[in-house]
């Protein structure tokens, strides 16, 4: 199955978003041209979800990247006197909050790797 990150944007609500490719629309009414980046908003998403001939890639980071503050952060879940899998989905949310790859959106070319100065 071929992934669209079209299916995945919604996840990453706040991350920021670079545009490889842009449409008339883009351009001309939003003044959103190749190369630049945006912080993805509910506005922006809409707008995505009805264009075509778009080159979108959100700048996410791998999960290697956790700094110890983060470590923490997250382990605090692991504290909680509450079976694991009632707070896995509190988890979840909090890694797409950082903009970690869960999807492996990098290696597959839908998300550029925001560790690497080069392809930003």
């Amino acid at each position: 199955m071929t992934k669209n990150i079209k299916d995945y944007l919604h996840l990453y609500l706040g991350c920021e978003v670079v545009f490889e490719k842009c449409s008339y629309h883009f351009v001309h009414s939003l003044y959103i041209h190749r190369g630049d980046k945006k912080e993805l908003n509910e506005f922006l998403l809409y707008e995505i979800s009805r264009a075509s001939g778009l080159i979108i890639k959100p700048l996410l980071r791998p999960l290697y990247d956790m700094n110890d503050d983060e470590r923490l952060e997250r382990d605090r879940f692991a504290g909680l006197e509450t079976p694991y899998y009632y707070h896995f989905p509190l988890e979840t949310v909090w890694y797409l909050k950082q903009g970690f790859d869960l999807f492996n959106l990098i290696p597959e070319g839908l998300a550029i790797d925001k560790t690497k100065p080069s392809n930003i």
